[in-house]
């Protein structure tokens, strides 16, 4: 009996070795595998073109804070918020622009918030925000595609990474980020046609997936002037 039993478990571990080698060559091979893109390729991949009418509609929340929705390149409506270091009307002189990017799963709203729905705002990105203020800066953030407001019921964000990690599909969660780049492209349009911010202080930090988007969008848009990106995915000179 012994003998039967001990067969059984050496079968098993062969199994599950089996089982542990076939996943991990799956994994790093469809979902990990780097591919050669070059700069002219980048840059093309990121190209949009800015709508002949944004469609920008502004909301007042408090003095110096609002919520606004515009078109972006594709004709998605984009929904965000800004906050100013004071009244906008008591500015003496244009502001620097800080825009927040939120991590995966999460919304614009973290940037201003410190909870959201009973649930705290681990990130601490709204610390961020607080400290900005207060050196001056009018922050701005807005979701990501298939986040917040712009969720896809049909194919959830759950749903996507699932795809990704499980079965080697990067298009969503590629198509995802660059469509969210281009839509900050979009928003600098906007920016840089408001006289009260300082158009050569236009900052971008992220959180996580926001990282990696800061980084993006700083690599492709030479209107970022400075860029922190926090924990952001792996990423390195060959990630684009």
């Amino acid at each position: 009996m012994s003998y039967i039993n001990n067969k059984v478990v050496r079968i098993m571990l062969i199994v599950a070795a089996v089982v542990l080698l076939a996943s991990s060559g799956w994994f790093f091979n469809f979902t990990l595998s780097p591919y050669p893109v070059t700069p002219e390729q980048i840059h093309a991949h990121y190209a949009y073109k800015t709508p002949d009418n944004l469609q920008w509609q502004q909301t007042k929340l408090e003095e110096n804070y609002y919520e606004f929705t515009y078109k972006t390149f594709d004709g998605q409506t984009v929904n965000g918020r800004i906050k100013y270091p004071k009244t906008p009307s008591e500015l003496a002189e244009p502001v620097p622009v800080l825009i927040g990017i939120h991590a995966l799963g999460r919304s614009q709203i973290r940037w201003f918030q410190d909870s959201f729905k009973d649930r705290p705002t681990i990130t601490h990105v709204d610390k961020i925000t607080q400290q900005a203020l207060k050196q001056g800066y009018a922050v701005i953030a807005i979701d990501a595609r298939n986040h917040g407001l712009r969720k896809d019921l049909d194919y959830t964000i759950g749903d996507v990474m699932i795809d990704l990690h499980y079965f080697g599909r990067k298009d969503p969660y590629e198509t995802m980020i660059s469509d969210t780049v281009k839509d900050h492209r979009v928003l600098l349009d906007w920016v840089t046609q408001q006289p009260q911010f300082d158009h050569s202080r236009i900052n971008v930090a992220g959180y996580s997936m926001g990282g990696q988007t800061s980084l993006l969008l700083a690599g492709v848009d030479q209107r970022i002037a400075a860029v922190a990106a926090v924990v952001p995915p792996h990423l390195d000179d060959k990630t684009a």
